[in-house]
């Protein structure tokens, strides 16, 4: 199928995640690449933090969007200089959990690789934002978060990639609601994730690394339309 740009924000969260449950309808692979403005997305178990509805209340009072997935996982903080990658199949015979997995890892490797930037190793970064076995990291900090989620007949990887600003701030906002809920904020620590820009030492955008990562999926994804 086709590589989607979708880069510029949709009004809402909830509509970018329905577009994502809508692809590789007409075919397999698919693979989405977008942005959302500033933004947190919180798991289920945040949810049941005893004060989350009061600092999703305070967030949205400064314009930040509080999304709630259903799935588990921990905070996520979204912004134009995260890149979102989602690659999708549909129908059979759809990849493993593992095979799924390790696209989305070769793909982003080899954009990293075009960007100057290698290697990158997968695994859970304690003290990162919804740390997973399956993030990559560059120098012992996360650059990109990787989880998946599946139903029949549809399988879905999703990355987000922090591109552009510093990681840093992001580890911030992620302590402050963390903090308002009455949730574990020691446990999201600065220092523990990174920006392609820091890496590179030049200012970069989310648009411009979807071109890399175009790129190498193209080259990466057997069945993907070049």
């Amino acid at each position: 199928m086709a590589i989607w740009f979708d880069l510029a924000p949709r009004p809402s969260l909830a509509e970018s995640f329905i577009v994502e449950d809508q692809l590789a309808s007409q075919g397999s692979p698919e693979l989405r690449l977008w942005t959302h403005g500033p933004a947190v997305v919180a798991g289920a178990r945040d949810a049941r933090l005893p004060s989350f509805a009061q600092a999703a209340a305070a967030f949205s009072d400064r314009g930040l969007e509080v999304h709630l997935r259903s799935s588990g996982g921990g905070l996520v903080v979204l912004d134009e200089a995260v890149l979102n990658v989602s690659i999708a199949w549909r129908n059979e015979p759809l990849p493993s959990m593992e095979a799924a997995y390790a696209a989305m890892h070769q793909v982003l490797r080899q954009a990293c690789r075009q960007s100057g930037v290698s290697p990158l190793v997968s695994g859970e970064v304690p003290g990162s934002l919804c740390p997973g076995r399956s993030d990559l990291a560059a120098g012992g900090r996360k650059l990109a978060g990787v989880s998946q989620r599946r139903r029949q007949r549809f399988a879905l990887v999703h990355a987000f990639f922090l591109v552009g600003g510093c990681a840093d701030d992001r580890i911030e906002l992620g302590q402050e609601f963390y903090r308002l809920a009455g949730g574990p904020q020691d446990s999201v620590v600065s220092g523990t994730m990174c920006t392609l820009s820091e890496l590179c030492g030049q200012p970069l955008t989310a648009s411009s690394f979807a071109s890399e990562v175009a790129s190498a999926a193209r080259s990466c994804l057997p069945g993907l339309v070049r």
